[in-house]
C-alpha cells in the first residue's frame, strides 16, 4: 500500500458545485481516513472504504465507528492489523453562505467483523472502532475510596483514569448545586461502570443523568432538566417536499431539504401496559435504615405535569380507569426497596439522594419510552444525542386536502429529545437515520374524541 494522500487530495459525492461548496445536506468530503499500523506511519485508506457509520446515543457512553472496507491489497496482512490500531478520520462540509463544518475523530479498532470474500481478488469486512476512554476502559478496574460531589468524581474519572483530552469533554452541563457530595468505596468497577453506577443515584430536579458521546459534542454528562430547559435545535417537517435535486441551489433550498423528515419508521412503543409495570404513573418505596431498625413507606403518584417536560400534556389519560381506579393510583404497580445505613460516614452515602428522588427520576425514564420516532434525515453535522427538536406531522388525509390544509397530527407531533443517531456515509449521500423520544403529549388525552 502507499502511504498517505497528501492533505489537499480528498474523496466526495458528486453534490459539490465547482468551487467546492456544499450544496445538499446529503453531500460531504472525507478529507482524511488514516489507519496507524503499529510501528510504521500512517496509511491512507479512503480509496478501500465502502461505507462509514458513525453511532451515538444517550445510552452509550462512546462513539461506535462501522467502517466498511473492500480490501484488494491485502491491508490486514500487510500491515500487520490485530485489533487495536489508531484510525483518525475527518469528513466536512462547507454548506451555502455557512462556516466550514467538520467532524474530527481518533479511534481504535476494537474488532474486526463481517469478513468475507467475493472474489478471488478482494475481500470485505469492517472495522468496528470505539473513542480512546472506551479502550482504557477495558483495562482497568476502581476498588478505590471516593469522597467528593458525584459530578467531580466523574471529572476525575475521565481525566485521570480514562485520560481524556479536555476538548473532548462538554462540561457546559456539569453543574455541581445539582449534586450533594457522597462517600464510599468503588466496588471493582471498571471505570465508565464506575460512572454509570454513580449517575444511577444522581438527580437534578428529580430527573436522571446521562452520560454519553456524540460527534458534536464530545463526552457529555447531561440531566433531563437541562435538555428539557434547552432552545429547539430543529424543526422537523413531514410533508411532499417542494425542491428538485439540482446543482443550482439557494440557502433556502437547502435549509428545506435540512428540516425534511424523509421517513418515518419502526415501533412506536407506546404501552401503558408496559410503563405502569415500571413505574411510570405510581410506585412505593420502603427504605430501611439498618443503623436505627426502622422503615418507611413513601407513596409517588404522578399527579401533575413535571416542571421538566417538553410538551404540555401527560403521557396518558386519568379518564381512563381500572376496577374504578385511575392508573396513577395504583402505587402497589412498583415497588422499590432501598437499604440506608445513617451512621455509616459522617457524610451521606451512595444512597443518599434515592429516597426523594428515584420514584419521579424511574416514572421519567419509563415515560420517555411514551412516543419513539424513528427517522431518516438528511445530514447535519451539527444535530446530536440531547438535542430538543420538534416534529411537525401531517394528518394521514386525502392528498388534496393535505395540500390545502396541511393540518398536523397533535398526537404524533410536538418536541423530541433526540436520543440517538447514525451518522451514515456511504458512496451516493450523507443521511441520518435517528431516533427521537418524548415523555409527555402535545395532545391533551384527555380532551373531546373526534370522530
Amino acid at each position: 500500500m502507499a502511504k498517505s494522500a497528501p492533505e489537499s487530495t480528498s474523496s466526495s459525492t458528486n453534490t459539490v458545485d465547482a468551487s467546492g461548496v456544499t450544496v445538499t445536506p446529503n453531500s460531504y468530503t472525507i478529507s482524511e481516513c488514516k489507519i496507524h499500523p503499529n510501528n510504521n506511519d500512517p496509511i491512507d485508506i479512503r480509496d478501500l472504504i465502502v461505507k462509514i457509520n458513525i453511532s451515538e446515543s444517550l445510552y452509550l457512553s462512546s462513539l461506535i465507528t462501522v467502517i466498511t472496507i473492500r480490501d484488494g491489497v491485502n491491508m490486514l496482512g500487510n500491515l500487520r492489523i490485530n485489533g487495536n490500531e489508531k484510525i483518525t478520520l475527518k469528513i466536512f462540509q462547507e454548506p451555502i453562505d455557512q462556516d466550514k463544518k467538520e467532524i474530527d475523530l481518533e479511534m481504535y479498532i476494537s474488532d474486526i467483523i463481517n469478513f468475507s470474500k467475493p472474489t478471488f481478488s478482494s475481500q470485505m469486512y469492517e472495522l468496528r472502532c470505539v473513542s480512546e476512554h472506551a479502550y482504557l476502559n477495558q483495562l482497568k478496574v476502581l476498588d478505590k475510596p471516593f469522597d467528593n460531589s458525584i459530578n467531580k468524581l466523574i471529572e476525575n474519572i475521565i481525566e485521570s483514569d480514562l485520560q481524556v483530552p479536555i476538548k473532548r469533554v462538554n462540561k457546559d452541563n456539569a453543574n455541581a448545586s445539582t449534586f450533594g457530595i457522597v462517600k464510599g468505596v468503588y466496588p471493582q468497577l471498571k471505570p465508565i461502570n464506575a460512572i454509570n453506577w454513580l449517575i444511577r443515584n444522581a438527580f437534578d430536579n428529580s430527573t436522571p443523568f446521562f452520560f454519553y458521546e456524540t460527534v458534536k459534542k464530545g463526552i457529555t454528562l447531561k440531566s433531563f432538566n437541562e435538555m428539557s430547559k434547552e432552545d429547539t435545535l430543529r424543526e422537523y417537517n413531514h410533508m411532499k417536499p417542494n425542491f428538485e435535486q439540482t446543482f443550482e441551489q439557494s440557502k433556502a433550498t437547502y435549509d428545506e431539504q435540512l428540516l425534511t423528515i424523509r421517513k418515518i419508521s419502526g415501533d412506536l412503543e407506546i404501552s401503558k401496559f408496559n410503563d405502569a409495570a415500571n413505574g411510570a404513573y405510581a410506585s412505593e418505596m420502603t427504605t430501611v435504615d439498618i443503623a436505627t431498625k426502622s422503615f418507611n413507606t413513601k407513596k409517588y403518584k404522578y399527579d401533575g405535569l413535571p416542571a421538566a417536560s417538553l410538551n404540555k400534556f401527560k403521557p396518558f389519560a386519568e379518564t381512563s380507569k381500572f376496577q374504578d381506579r385511575k392508573m396513577n393510583e395504583y402505587t402497589t404497580a412498583k415497588k422499590y426497596f432501598v437499604s440506608e445505613n445513617s451512621k455509616s460516614f459522617d457524610k451521606p452515602n451512595y444512597h443518599n439522594g434515592v429516597k426523594d428522588n428515584l420514584q419521579k427520576s424511574s416514572s421519567l425514564r419509563s415515560n420517555l419510552d411514551f412516543m419513539t420516532q424513528n427517522l431518516t434525515l438528511n445530514g447535519d453535522f451539527e444535530l446530536y444525542s440531547g438535542a430538543v427538536v420538534k416534529l411537525n406531522i401531517l394528518k394521514p388525509e386525502h392528498p388534496d386536502v393535505i395540500q390545502d390544509t396541511k393540518e398536523v397530527d397533535e398526537l404524533m407531533s410536538g418536541k423530541y429529545v433526540v436520543s440517538s443517531i447514525s451518522h451514515v456515509f456511504d458512496a451516493d449521500e450523507y443521511y441520518m437515520l435517528a431516533t427521537v423520544k418524548k415523555e409527555s403529549s402535545a395532545l391533551d388525552l384527555d380532551g373531546a374524541v373526534k370522530l
